[in-house]
């Protein structure tokens, strides 16, 4: 088999139509805007940026002058710093070929040029459809860390359940609205400590928890990092819910970029929500998701989230406040020996 890594552009346009009909079929029967035709052009577009990315190396596969496999590795910089060893990342993985053994052939180069970037772990998330991808990687000694659910609501909806229940619509009413002692304001860098403290309690839901090769040390910082990063800046948006002016919980928001140009308008992201187990079950998190939808459904107008298969109570949750599946993918891990 022919392993080759992209050297231009040119390497991918000659295969456009191919990798085209492959992203059509990854929105077959898919929901709302994941459905859109033009999000082809989209993948395309990000497909050739991730080629011409620093640090991004891309391979392709060829058997017999037929392409097998397009795959990428980077170096994932946050995760590598936090776990004090080189991680990698998958990006983009695509299949374009229906053959089972071309397809085994065309994946065992993937470790080896892992190995070869210096990479101890390499991640990575398919789509639960990409059934041939999902069975030569499990059965190959890609470990399967967990499974993750893609939901989304539209604006449309929301408000109506909004109407029928009697909640506000206007993101500035639930900053002033005090109830049971409870009010939700924006967070500020002094809440950090709390906000840590709550996400190491509430979250036990996360490919990295389903990893036993990962250093427990290595689970307990990454989020806590995530959320202080949240607060200074790489979320659009953190909300806090507070009693008596102790945070009690929290929710992240985010505005995607790049997908206006292709779609006429932004996805909104409720990327992290997290409520004090010692509170939880007292609608904090609903009040918390009312005010991250009505401060983004004044800038988009569609919202998702993703969460972990195995966290029913979420799931529960979402699905009682009109919440659809959108997308689920499966999240693979790949250790590389020293």
């Amino acid at each position: 088999m022919l392993v080759r890594l992209v050297q231009s552009q040119k390497n991918l346009t000659d295969w456009e139509s191919r990798i085209r009909s492959q992203l059509s079929r990854g929105r077959v029967g898919k929901w709302g805007y994941l459905a859109h035709p033009r999000l082809d052009d989209f993948h395309w577009s990000r497909l050739l940026s991730l080629c011409k990315a620093e640090g991004q190396k891309v391979w392709y596969c060829m058997e017999n002058s037929e392409p097998v496999l397009l795959f990428g590795l980077a170096h994932h910089s946050t995760h590598s710093d936090l776990f004090d060893f080189p991680v990698g990342r998958v990006a983009p993985l695509v299949l374009l070929s229906s053959s089972l053994e071309n397809t085994l052939a065309a994946l065992k180069h993937l470790p080896s040029k892992a190995k070869s970037m210096g990479f101890r772990l390499v991640s990575l998330r398919i789509s639960t459809d990409d059934h041939l991808l999902n069975f030569v990687l499990s059965a190959h000694g890609w470990n399967h860390v967990g499974t993750s659910m893609k939901l989304a609501i539209e604006r449309d909806s929301w408000l109506d359940r909004c109407r029928q229940s009697g909640n506000p619509t206007v993101y500035e009413s639930y900053l002033s609205h005090i109830s049971d002692s409870v009010h939700i304001r924006t967070a500020v860098k002094s809440d950090i400590p709390d906000l840590s403290r709550i996400i190491v309690a509430a979250h036990r839901h996360s490919h990295f928890f389903n990893d036993p090769l990962l250093p427990e040390t290595a689970r307990t910082t990454l989020f806590p990092d995530w959320i202080a990063k949240s607060v200074n800046g790489s979320m659009d948006l953190v909300l806090v819910a507070c009693q008596e002016d102790r945070p009690i919980g929290f929710a992240s928001c985010l505005v995607s970029k790049g997908l206006k140009s292709f779609l006429d308008h932004e996805v909104g992201v409720l990327d992290f929500v997290a409520v004090d187990p010692d509170i939880q079950g007292k609608g904090i998190g609903k009040r918390l998701l009312n005010a991250s939808y009505a401060w983004l459904f004044e800038r988009c107008p569609v919202v998702e989230l993703r969460t972990m298969a195995d966290n029913i109570p979420a799931l529960r949750a979402y699905c009682r406040l009109g919440l659809i599946p959108a997308a689920t993918d499966h999240h693979y891990h790949y250790w590389l020996r020293s």
